[in-house]
């Protein structure tokens, strides 16, 4: 284990367990240097010693030598030799008694340190000490998410409740926050079922979800109702490992295979065998093609065995293979059945069983432990003992994603959703939620003490069996914080009429949003002109009978305060609102430069709209008198962005170059109060609702945070890999959410000035442009307080991402 890891894993102190273990170690340290004291003064004894002996030797060596020098007439003189040893013992005696006077120091100073320390102890307030601790939680959870332990993230952070009552409700909101991620990006199993002694290695579940069968290493059989967890069957079936088995789709039959080369095929629901066949070597798999009852079973050989139900009677082998089949895979397409077969030497094989017709995969460097055709594409996805997940084109061999998350070797694979999402099982003891189209890791399922081997699903509902001896049954909590929402299920955008008598369907990708969190109401604005409006509490569509189909892209949309208007911009300059019912209110085509519409938004009163233009100017418009004011901000460059205060007093704008400036409303025509220079190009500016702070991103990695009037150095948070696009406030303003080119999500504590965490954006790095916007809204209760939040991500391909937050500002 690494010093890292050794250190995040440790158990946070008490206050007055830390006190009592400075203390401790304030001893052990005095200690141990009055013992380096003592060895320092006895070898300076030692040597001084040493050196008295010497020089009483040297001086009873001159005698002599003065005698013999009287004797010969010759005059006593020092020897060159007796003078060097002297030097040098007197620079050693010297040396000693710097190091003494230095440990000297040093005690005086350690203990100096010590008494300022319990000076300081005393004074701080039991509140700020229990604050700090509380903090402590906090970085210790954070750090334990970027490693993906979401369930010791939640386990940590159940014991920061007891403190809540002592810290302030911003620090709160900080832990909701995390904790509001580790429940979204991680859970534990909804219920285990206990399969006795040894490791549980094959899994299935029958086609009408009675019965769910696994086998373990000890050549047991066990048959589960499913329907009541009880485990009704315990079958000696083989003399070893029962690697497989699996269900005939419409017979009542079922085939087990182990390691004692024998595959059994029984009957169902009896569970007695039917027939017994031998292979020349121990079988890893099976693979049903239900319309001719035939099973393939592969294993140590390189030959995979062809049979037919229910007598596993040998039709043929196909040999030939690379080495050993650890696992098989059947489909059923246009052309016939297809045969998937993954080898030992990390290659995979897909055969044509009409036509013979085969295609070999060499895109893993290790065996292939779990193979599964795509439900309704050509497509194929491996999995590795090298840690990795391939999804490759069966026809063309070319490999389309390659999933990189799990720490160990990767077994099971199951197909949801018809393909949207895939799920893995990884003997580093977890189970993995990808999102297929991105090869986003949506959710990590935790709870097996040992690895994780097969898969099956039925009905939505999810099993794994694993080497700890059990099954468990997996929940999709996962949809209740996140939702991806493909365009076309939803949101059919038609102009009703044309002059042509024909419906237009959308085409374009989506290009601008807006959330009214009061309402739950979504708009969506694409890039041939539509406008839609959808509800994030109902999960629909708000204007089925009533669709909006603009002449250019939509480029920017506001809500009113009450969310009863929804205001829109494109990119011709035009600027539109209209009511709850999709009816066009207010058209301002004509009384501005045309150009692009960058930004809008409402003053909190909803009495004005401003508005963002490419040509450099913002325009604030009196909605009922239909007067505006023309403001130029940046003298001629065009307006990236703009955001307002919530009492409405100040105005935060930002050009595509290196400018910001902040506007006092109050006035009329605004003045303004100061201005930031970045050197590098701006994307966005945000303002704290209480107009405190101003963020600053664009072709930077870091996200700079300014004070209001720009009076002390900014905040600096570092942390995303390429320039962030986006940010946005909290509702309370001391958390700030990023969006970055790198595709993720990041939430900071802005009291601490960390990072609690990042989330993935289900989005592929290698499309252009593959984030270029975001919204991060909370309801307002009744009471005044903060409600339901959610963030909305559009994504490439007619799709978005919804993170319910829920309510994380209680």
């Amino acid at each position: 284990m690494s010093r890292w890891e050794t250190a995040t894993t440790q158990t946070l102190e008490t206050p007055k367990e830390h006190q009592e273990r400075i203390i401790q170690e304030y001893q052990s340290e005095v200690k141990r240097l009055k013992t380096q004291l003592m060895i320092a003064i006895g070898v300076a004894i030692v040597i001084f010693l040493g050196s008295f002996v010497l020089y009483e030797a040297y001086l009873e060596s001159q005698e002599r030598r003065g005698e013999l020098a009287q004797s010969w007439g010759e005059e006593h003189r020092e020897t060159r030799a007796a003078r060097e040893e002297k030097e040098k013992i007197e620079a050693i005696l010297a040396h000693v008694e710097a190091d003494l006077r230095e440990t000297r120091q040093e005690l005086q100073e350690i203990k100096a340190e010590q008494l300022q320390r319990n000076k300081n102890r005393t004074a701080t307030p039991t509140s700020q000490r229990t604050s700090e601790f509380f903090d402590l939680y906090l970085q210790h959870a954070s750090l334990l998410s970027k490693r993906e332990d979401h369930d010791a993230v939640k386990r940590l952070l159940q014991k920061s409740h007891n403190l809540d009552d002592t810290v302030s409700p911003t620090q709160r909101h900080a832990r909701n926050l995390l904790k509001w991620f580790a429940q979204s990006r991680g859970s534990g199993p909804e219920k285990t079922l206990e399969g006795g002694k040894g490791g549980l290695l094959g899994l299935a579940w029958s086609r009408d979800g009675k019965w769910l069968v696994s086998g373990s290493e000890t050549g047991t059989l066990l048959v589960f109702d499913a329907e009541t967890d009880q485990l009704v069957k315990q079958l000696q079936a083989h003399e070893g490992p029962v690697n497989d088995v699996k269900f005939h789709p419409y017979e009542p039959w079922a085939v087990s295979v182990g390691m004692d080369s024998k595959a059994i095929s029984w009957s169902v629901p009896e569970w007695e065998k039917i027939s017994e066949a031998e292979a020349p070597t121990g079988l890893w798999s099976i693979a049903i093609i239900s319309s001719d009852n035939q099973v393939f079973t592969g294993g140590m050989g390189t030959e995979i065995f062809q049979w037919e139900l229910p007598q596993l009677k040998f039709v043929q082998s196909l040999d030939e293979l690379p080495t050993f089949a650890t696992t098989l895979s059947v489909i059923h397409n246009l052309d016939g059945y297809w045969l998937g077969a993954g080898f030992g030497d990390g290659e995979a094989l897909v055969i044509n069983l009409s036509t013979g017709k085969a295609h070999l995969y060499s895109g893993h460097n290790s065996a292939v432990l779990g193979i599964r055709f795509h439900p309704t594409k050509d497509k194929v996805v491996t999995s590795s003992r090298d840690t990795s997940i391939h999804i490759w084109d069966m026809y063309t061999l070319e490999t389309l994603q390659v999933l990189n998350g799990h720490q160990e070797a990767v077994f099971g694979l199951q197909y949801l959703e018809w393909g949207e999402r895939l799920v893995s099982a990884s003997d580093d003891r977890t189970i993995r939620v990808w999102d297929v189209q991105s090869g986003v890791s949506l959710h990590v399922y935790q709870g097996h003490a040992e690895g994780a081997r097969r898969l099956e699903v039925h009905d939505d509902t999810l099993f794994s069996s694993s080497m700890d001896g059990t099954l468990k049954q997996w929940g999709n909590a996962w949809h209740e914080f996140t939702k991806i929402i493909k365009v076309r299920e939803y949101f059919s955008i038609r102009s009703m009429d044309l002059g042509i008598g024909k419906a237009r369907e959308i085409q374009g990708r989506f290009s601008t949003i807006a959330i009214h969190p009061e309402t739950g109401k979504l708009a969506l604005g694409s890039t041939d002109g539509g406008i839609g409006l959808y509800s994030l509490l109902g999960d629909k569509s708000l204007w089925d009978e009533r669709s909006i189909f603009e002449e250019h892209e939509i480029t920017a949309f506001a809500f009113d305060p009450k969310g009863n208007r929804l205001a829109s911009g494109d990119a011709d300059g035009s600027v539109k609102i209209w009511n709850a019912d999709g009816e066009l209110l207010t058209n301002y085509l004509g009384i501005f430069s045309g150009s692009k519409v960058n930004e809008l938004l409402f003053t909190p009163d909803g009495l004005q709209l401003i508005i963002a233009s490419e040509d450099g100017l913002v325009y604030l418009i009196d909605i009922e008198k239909g007067e505006y004011v023309e403001l130029k901000p940046h003298e001629g460059h065009a307006v990236q962005s703009i955001d307002i205060s919530r009492d409405g007093k100040r105005l935060v704008t930002s050009q595509n170059q290196n400018q910001v400036k902040a506007w006092n409303l109050e006035t009329m025509p605004p003045v303004e109060e100061f201005a930031i220079q970045t050197d590098y190009p701006l994307t966005w500016a945000a303002i704290s609702p209480n107009g405190e702070q101003v963020a600053v991103v664009g072709g930077s990695v870091v996200v700079e945070v300014y004070s209001w009037n720009n009076t002390s150095p900014p905040l600096r948070l570092e942390g995303h890999k390429h320039a962030v696009v986006r940010a946005q406030f909290s509702p309370t303003g001391r958390q700030l959410a990023t969006l970055g080119a790198d595709a993720t999500l990041r939430f900071w504590n802005l009291d601490s000035g960390l990072e609690l965490f990042s989330i993935p954006i289900p989005m592929r790095l290698d499309e252009i442009n593959p984030v270029w916007d975001f919204d991060f809204g909370c309801a307002e209760n009744s009471d005044n307080t903060i409600g339901h939040c959610w963030i909305v991500v559009p994504l490439t391909q007619e799709r978005l991402v919804v993170y319910d937050l829920k309510r994380p500002y209680r």
